[in-house]
């Protein structure tokens, strides 16, 4: 008997000791100490959303706080040390729960129940939580619906339990929270989720706060607050041009949680300091924006007119429609939709919805969020639909030095024909305009580098005319008569650098000045050269510093063309390549000829034998990555992501999931590295670009 009672007493003090795991074979994680923000009970503070088994956090502690120290793998071993790990003060399979000894730092590991307190480079959440839970707990989840001028509909969840007592419920205009002792505005029986405020302002925000009664005796806190806005009451007519203060304008609101909008500042607006910025990222999650309410949304009698461009890259659209639950995004219904056409000019929009919004009184903007194009909003006018409509949108194109090509819709409000006016004045002109019938102009005799307004209005009748459309446009310089191509030396598809450049004739920055270019105005000293497109129809022209010089900084041309007359097809100046320049071209005439101009940036020195020029046949190029050849690891990342390509990499970039830029290093390695660990944990995209070629691979930071 003594033998199978001391056997058990091993065996129990052997689990005992397996149980305490002090070892840390993957180290402190977090390298920072915690401090628990939240200490009421109920909040799991998460330490690290990807610690690893035998690895430790430290954590501050108050003596006797009352802890419960847990991991996400319930099989886990959890064991708290309050002497840096010499000893175990309490320990537990997958939580664990400690009435604090110290006031101080103390070790939180975490091992796998194996026997040997083993290691594992697998993510885990380890958590705390402080305090000890409250016995009655406030609702969650708070929600508004049936939102008018003066009324809403205030909905919850009823927390673990229905209190047996009800629910107390707090309003205010203020954000501060309410105290314990406050009293309440009023309550709701046991059973009852939701309560209905009358009585309420228009237009104005309110924060509500709900908290459970379990007895006579024991209230829960207040819940997390509920903040809304009132409706407004509907106008006749509104005009807004987003002036005001850097929010939303009382009466607008940012509807649901998809996309961005928020009122910016801008100084190339239509009218400054403001407009709106207004983009969704994806399909799935769109950015709604609601007007103040009109009353004659549905009569017919009205319009809705606004002027909008794009942000960075053309193409965004904007869907104009009314929400038959003004507090709801998915409710929006969309009527008529707009593109924006470019990233310099705010194009005019009228959005005629007729009867269609019946008696919802709520207009909205949404964006489509294909494409993710972000665009500019100002100048909103809910207005009475004019008995003669202007044409829109109105677009130019094919500016020459003396030529430039208009185009704009029909009126709806079909007109006898137009007028216009060719200027130099953006505001509307004060005469009558040359009648067309037609709704296309090509005006012509241009004087070259000069800034035009083109207006163009509806005629409706002898006594009844649209409003003005304006859009302004430059013309470029007139090209020379002799640009100095015609000294340009020929060079083959298929060349490769090589130590010795290929060498043109220099001639005079001053010669090519009627030359416009895309890419770079600011350029002298160009060399010529020309080459003749490969059968199948692609090429690429670059540029490389001749061995053994201090040039760094090309700018190159491509033209199509003749001497004289020449057309730019391609330009670039250094664009991901260096200070060095490259052009690809695809669908070219196979046997015609090019012109290639190489100019250095901001130098009176002459380029001749300072480059070295390639041309090659694209088609024939690697335009992706070899996944095969490149490597990237830790994935999720705490600090440091490394990176190994077969070819050079020259930019890393990482970009949150709204696509801003958040971190980039150059480099000119084919392995490299880039610190994350001063970004907050979350999802982001890092772009590799190799050689024009670019990988993009979705990393984790813990």
């Amino acid at each position: 008997m003594k033998k199978i009672t001391l056997l058990l007493l091993m065996l129990g003090f052997t689990s005992l000791m397996s149980a305490q795991c002090l070892t840390s074979v993957n180290g402190q994680y977090p390298s920072n100490t915690y401090t628990i923000p939240v200490c009421d009970g109920l909040v799991h503070n998460s330490v690290t959303t990807c610690g690893y088994a035998s690895e430790y956090s430290v954590v501050t502690v108050t003596a006797g706080e009352t802890y419960t120290f847990g991991s996400s793998v319930s099989t886990d071993i959890v064991t708290i040390s309050t002497d840096s790990g010499a000893t175990a003060e309490t320990f537990g399979t997958g939580s664990v729960s400690w009435v604090s000894t110290v006031s101080g730092d103390i070790w939180f590991y975490t091992h796998l129940d194996d026997g040997a307190c083993g290691a594992e480079s697998v993510c885990r959440t380890r958590y705390v939580i402080c305090g000890i839970p409250p016995t009655c707990i406030a609702p969650t989840n708070l929600t508004v619906s049936n939102l008018t001028t003066t009324s809403a509909t205030v909905s919850w969840t009823t927390s673990v339990t229905d209190p047996a007592f009800g629910y107390e419920y707090y309003i205010s205009t203020s954000s501060t929270t309410p105290l314990p002792s406050d009293p309440a505005t009023a309550g709701e029986a046991p059973g009852v989720t939701s309560t209905s405020l009358t009585g309420l302002t228009p237009a104005t925000n309110y924060y509500v706060w709900v908290r459970s009664i379990c007895s006579a005796t024991d209230t829960s806190g207040w819940s997390s607050v509920l903040s809304f806005p009132t409706l407004c009451n509907a106008v006749t007519d509104f005009t807004e041009d987003f002036d005001g203060i850097l929010a939303l304008p009382v009466c607008w609101a940012k509807v649901g949680t998809g996309g961005s909008a928020n009122v910016q500042t801008s100084t190339t607006t239509t009218s400054p300091p403001n407009n709106l910025y207004f983009a969704s990222w994806s399909t799935t999650s769109l950015s709604v924006v609601s007007m103040i309410p009109v009353s004659n949304a549905g009569d017919g009698t009205h319009r809705l007119r606004f002027r909008a461009r794009s942000n960075f890259t053309i193409g965004g659209v904007i869907e104009v429609g009314y929400l038959t639950n003004p507090s709801d995004d998915l409710s929006f219904v969309s009527l008529q939709s707009f593109t924006t056409t470019s990233t310099s000019v705010y194009d005019y929009f009228s959005a005629i919805l007729g009867t269609a919004p019946g008696s919802n009184q709520v207009l909205a903007f949404r964006h489509t969020g294909d494409p993710a194009n972000s665009v500019l909003i100002d100048d909103v006018i809910w207005e009475p639909l004019p008995s003669c409509v202007e044409p829109t949108p109105l677009a130019v194109s094919g500016v020459t030095d003396t030529t430039a090509n208009f185009t704009w819709a029909a009126s709806v409000s079909n007109p006898s024909g137009y007028e216009y006016v060719l200027d130099s004045t953006s505001t509307d002109p004060l005469i009558s305009g040359t009648f067309i019938s037609a709704i296309t102009y090509t005006a012509t005799s241009l004087t070259p580098l000069t800034t035009y307004y083109f207006h163009v209005r509806a005629k409706c009748s002898s006594n009844s005319s649209s409003a003005w459309v304006t859009i302004s446009f430059t013309t470029p310089a007139t090209p020379p008569n002799n640009d100095n191509c015609t000294n340009a030396i020929s060079i083959v598809p298929g060349s490769v650098f090589a130590d010795s450049p290929v060498t043109g004739t220099t001639i005079g920055g001053t010669t090519t000045a009627g030359l416009t270019y895309s890419c770079q105005t600011n350029r002298k000293s160009d060399v010529w050269y020309k080459v003749v497109v490969p059968a199948s129809g692609t090429l690429t022209v670059e540029t490389d510093a001749t061995t053994g010089t201090t040039m760094t900084d090309s700018v190159l041309t491509v033209f199509s063309g003749t001497c004289g007359s020449l057309t730019e097809v391609g330009c670039d100046d250094d664009t991901g390549n260096g200070f060095f320049s490259k052009v690809t071209l695809s669908a070219l005439t196979p046997g015609s000829t090019l012109y290639i101009g190489v100019w250095t940036y901001s130098s009176t020195s002459g380029v001749d034998g300072e480059f070295q020029l390639s041309a090659y046949d694209a088609s024939l190029a690697t335009n992706s990555f070899t996944d095969s050849s490149f490597t990237f690891y830790p994935n999720p990342v705490k600090d440091v992501l490394n990176l190994s390509y077969s070819q050079t990499i020259s930019k890393i970039q990482v970009l949150n999931l709204l696509g801003q830029e958040m971190l980039v290093k150059s480099m000119n390695e084919t392995q490299g590295q880039i610190d994350m660990s001063r970004l907050s944990s979350g999802t982001y995209l890092v772009k590799v670009t190799s050689d024009d070629q670019v990988k993009t691979i979705k990393v984790i930071k813990e």
